[in-house]
């Protein structure tokens, strides 16, 4: 080893800059192959810091349609209103994060995570469409507006179950797969695999 290091003290400038440009390049060569094969360690809290932006994850939205007949519980002539309502309500599909579960495994690179199944979160209806028919207010009824937010509530519970009735969910369940799938693909190296079920 002495010897080498003589033998380099007495070279030229020329061959030492040679010599010194060869034994970089041949560092990094061996750094990028080394850190290339070393496997990378993926863990569940690690993916799920990417997802928890919100508690929860909105996977569709539906625009519904409704009308809805409201009949106060008033007493006729004397403080009673009735009427029906046309309205459009925005329904909000998905699952709470928390429900999720994720498990890694480094040594197959596979990822499988188990989700609920899609279920309605959210009933908003945009008070600007609603449009009132029939109304039959009588002359001492002096609590419209009462009227109106309990018909507003009464209409979000419509909608969910005729929603529920008349709309599979299964268009939601997909998009949950679908959006669960990329947004752990983030996080994860190329060549895990992603499985994805329903709980």
């Amino acid at each position: 080893m002495k010897d080498l290091i003589k033998k380099f003290i007495k070279m030229n400038k020329v061959k030492k800059i040679i010599i010194i440009v060869i034994m970089i390049l041949l560092a990094f060569c061996i750094f990028t192959t080394v850190t290339k094969y070393i496997p990378k360690h993926v863990t569940s809290t690690a993916i799920m810091k990417n997802i928890e932006a919100s508690s929860e994850l909105t996977t569709a939205k539906i625009t519904y349609r409704g009308l809805h007949k409201y009949e106060d519980q008033g007493v006729w002539i004397i403080n009673k209103g009735d009427f029906t309502m046309v309205y459009t309500a925005v329904i909000r599909t998905g699952f709470n994060i928390d429900e999720m579960n994720i498990k890694v495994n480094n040594f197959t690179k596979k990822v499988t995570v188990k989700i609920p199944k899609a279920k309605i979160l959210d009933v908003n209806i945009d008070e600007g469409s609603m449009e009132f028919y029939d109304s039959k207010f009588t002359l001492f009824n002096l609590d419209v507006k009462s009227d109106v937010t309990k018909a507003i509530n009464e209409a979000k519970e419509d909608a969910k179950k005729n929603v529920l009735n008349d709309v599979d969910l299964e268009f939601a369940n997909q998009q949950s797969e679908i959006l669960v799938r990329s947004l752990i693909q983030k996080s994860t190296p190329r060549d895990y695999e992603i499985v994805v079920s329903f709980k």
